[in-house]
């Protein structure tokens, strides 16, 4: 098992490796920027969209890396994320908890962190204010977190009224 660091505005790198694990056997380290991995373009890709890649199975493994101290000393301990999103839904979460931010359709999100606390699914991002400036933080559902809540309430619930799926549909660029 390795655990990584970093994301699209970053890169993604190995912070550790499990001693026991292949990837030790075969030499990656902690500072190693992964760039490729099975012939799938890492450079740009969020901490979610790489944890992703490196979680599907594969027979194989064909990894491109490049050993980068440097950066990943600058980077290992910040969020790695940099992307704004347009909200599709509006966002009232179902709890009272105060790290989830609410948000209305047509907002603007600032996205620094698509794995909050090391876990996919959450997303750490800020409301934009009219003059472009980060305000209210809080935790967001993921677009995959947001796709697999969708697609529950479609096979479980059968219709969905309009209200629901406004609250149900993301986009991200």
């Amino acid at each position: 098992g390795v655990r990584l660091v970093g994301g699209n505005a970053v890169g993604i790198f190995i912070h550790s490796v499990d001693m026991d694990s292949p990837a030790f056997l075969v030499g990656l380290r902690s500072a190693d920027q992964i760039l490729e991995y099975n012939g799938t373009d890492l450079k740009n890709a969020t901490a979610e969209q790489a944890a992703y890649e490196l979680a599907k199975p594969a027979e194989s493994v064909a990894l491109l890396v490049q050993f980068n101290p440097d950066r990943y000393t600058a980077v290992k301990d910040h969020p790695g994320d940099s992307y704004f999103v347009k909200a599709m839904f509006d966002r009232i979460p179902d709890s009272n908890d105060p790290l989830l931010l609410r948000f209305k359709k047509d907002d603007i999100l600032y996205v620094d962190n698509t794995m909050y606390n090391g876990v996919p699914g959450h997303w750490s991002a800020w409301l934009v204010n009219e003059e472009g400036q980060k305000g209210t933080w809080g935790i967001v559902p993921s677009k995959y977190k947001v796709e697999e809540e969708l697609l529950l309430k479609r096979t479980h619930g059968g219709e969905i009224d309009s209200d629901s799926s406004r609250r149900s549909s993301t986009s991200t660029r």
